[in-house]
């Protein structure tokens, strides 16, 4: 798992990617044709960059369940130092200095973090389509 920033779409590397890719030999295609706007180069680029666009919009608006279910995907690993790594990387909090010096907030943390992890897993196990990606293809249509 990848350290999260604005651009990273968590489910990418599972339903995005080969859309991408399609759709951009279809533009590669329609580019040297030279940019026609009807014929056989417009209809597929046309729809594969719809379908690209569907499959991204689907993963933007599942974020939270893509990244519990490769927590949960982590901890069926059953490597702790991996699995609380990852979670790290998902959560982007840091702890401040402050907060590090005393061992009872420090404890308080880690049980909220625990807390939040064991939230996201249960949320996960609710998400039953986006751990087959064919039924998603079903549900998409495409």
């Amino acid at each position: 798992m990848y350290p999260y920033c604005q651009y990273s779409v968590p489910g990418w590397s599972y339903y995005v990617h080969d859309k991408h890719d399609e759709a951009r030999q279809a533009f590669l295609v329609w580019v040297a044709d030279g940019k026609p706007r009807c014929g056989i180069a417009y209809q597929t680029i046309y729809k594969t960059k719809a379908a690209f666009k569907q499959t991204l919009r689907f993963c933007r608006r599942h974020e939270e369940q893509m990244k519990a279910y490769l927590l949960a995907k982590s901890h069926d690993d059953k490597n702790a130092k991996t699995f609380w790594g990852n979670v790290a990387k998902v959560s982007c909090k840091q702890e401040s200095p402050a907060v590090a010096d005393k061992p009872a907030r420090r404890e308080s943390m880690l049980k909220l973090l625990q807390f939040d992890v064991l939230i996201q897993l249960c949320r996960c196990c609710c998400v039953r389509n986006l751990r087959n990606p064919d039924k998603l293809s079903e549900k998409l249509n495409i």
